[in-house]
């Protein structure tokens, strides 16, 4: 789904989430665009949409993985359809 032409229908503008989220408005923009993961100003986008957690986000969802346990396991941030990685993470 287009998340910037989800906020242009509802009125919502970019400065106004980055303002709410109390960051820059070019990181904002980054985060609708998809170029950069954030998931507070993701989880904030989609409750002012009315949507659910990691419908628009769906990285808002995947276990937050660091460090050498993310190595080992070959974690990927982006890759949202591998949920083998999310079992052997949590199982652990």
């Amino acid at each position: 789904m287009n998340v910037k032409a989800l906020l242009e229908k509802n009125n919502i503008s970019v400065a106004e989430i980055a303002r709410q989220c109390q960051v820059s408005r070019s990181f904002a923009s980054l985060v609708v665009h998809g170029h950069k993961v954030s998931r507070p100003i993701a989880k904030h986008i989609e409750s002012l949409l009315g949507f659910e957690p990691g419908s628009l986000f769906p990285y808002v969802l995947k276990p937050i993985i660091r460090g050498r346990k993310a190595r080992e396991v070959g974690y990927d941030p982006f890759d949202f359809n591998n949920s083998s990685i999310a079992s052997q993470t949590q199982s652990k």
